[in-house]
């Protein structure tokens, strides 16, 4: 029988998402595990994790093979314990028999590299450079005045830094909701300071985008997934910070909004405008990416809508969060959730297809 394994650091993570999977996995006749990446035994081959037992509608404890294919919900934090299961991950990754639904994107080095060089979407890509020093950075905000530091190993908003130049410089950084600003009167100070930042991360730089509608930073998600061999758009909603606040994410306290209920706020030429941009993007960002990092079975786009009409796709994610999924309606949830077994049903009959060749 066809299993599949669904991956987590903690067996507390992600568990609202795992279950309304497994309890649907029947229907696919698809057996459903848990476990997380320290869980797998090199020696036997095994793992000790959960399986879901439809006549108890719950998960139980079990000792099972790797799973047909596996569904990697990892997010990595810099401790020990994240790269020991990184490793682990990367592990499975690299063996040819064992499958995953998504093998996930590297870096946003990497990832912005390699949109910045394709000819149709740079249009839509802030010009993205690598600092290598202090000195770099400086140089950059020189130029553009405003600019944004992004840890090109981050997510969720983390370790963002928004940077200006006027009478002195001013660097913003946003905890759990709140902002703070820490300013440089002295060039030296804001060299030495940022020395100590670039020592422990890495980042890239973009222009600062005005994302501010009425006081609130918002941008466009988009959830793409494949269906087969062809991407195909699942969600598209609007992300809106507190106001006061300089960004979007769902963990530093934004909210999500009907995407159509906020377009419509916009004059006709501009509502064409953005929905023939948006498809754009969706039919190509993608499949750029699949074929340069691949294979990806899902991906998160975050997408700038600047006061002067621009779109700009400001982030990617492999792993995106669900709740965006709370504006859909409940047959448009069934979808979301069927979809993971719609594609390992794909790759199946395509294994078929490829033994019988």
């Amino acid at each position: 029988m066809t299993s599949l394994g669904f991956i987590t650091l903690s067996l507390q993570q992600e568990k609202d998402y795992a279950y309304k999977l497994a309890k649907r996995a029947h229907l696919h006749n698809i057996t459903f595990y848990r476990f997380t990446p320290d869980s797998y035994s090199v020696e036997d081959q095994n793992v000790h994790g959960l399986r879901y037992d439809n006549s108890e509608h719950d998960f139980v404890e079990d000792v099972f093979p790797i799973p047909s294919y596996l569904y990697d919900r990892c997010f990595y934090k810099n401790d020990r314990s994240s790269k020991r299961a990184k490793r682990n991950m990367r592990m499975l990754k690299n063996q040819h028999d064992i499958l995953f639904l998504g093998y996930g994107l590297p870096n946003k080095k990497k990832v912005f590299s390699t949109l910045q060089q394709h000819q149709s979407l740079s249009f839509h890509i802030p010009y993205t450079t690598f600092p290598n020093t202090p000195a770099d950075v400086y140089e950059r905000l020189k130029t553009d005045r405003e600019i944004v530091l992004k840890p090109i190993c981050g997510s969720g908003g983390r370790g963002i830094l928004f940077i200006t130049l006027q009478e002195k410089i001013h660097v913003y950084t946003q905890h759990s909701g709140k902002v703070n600003v820490n300013s440089f009167s002295a060039h030296d100070e804001f060299i030495s300071w940022l020395y100590g930042k670039l020592l422990t991360e890495s980042y890239l730089i973009q222009p600062y985008l005005n994302m501010q509608w009425s006081g609130s930073p918002s941008d466009i998600r988009l959830l793409v997934q494949k269906k087969n061999e062809t991407w195909i758009e699942s969600v598209r909603a609007i992300r809106k910070g507190k106001k006061g606040t300089l960004l979007t994410n769902l963990s530093q306290g934004g909210k999500i909004s009907s995407f159509i209920d906020s377009l419509y706020l916009y004059d006709h030429k501009t509502r064409l405008s953005v929905q023939k941009a948006l498809e754009d993007i969706v039919e190509t960002l993608p499949k750029t990416l699949d074929y340069a990092f691949g294979p990806l079975f899902e991906l998160g786009i975050d997408i700038a809508f600047t006061k002067d009409g621009h779109l700009f796709v400001i982030d990617i994610n492999s792993k995106p969060g669900r709740k965006i999924s709370s504006i859909l309606t409940k047959k448009e949830l069934e979808q979301i959730y069927d979809r993971p077994f719609a594609y390992i049903r794909f790759l199946e009959q395509r294994k078929g297809v490829e033994q019988r060749a």
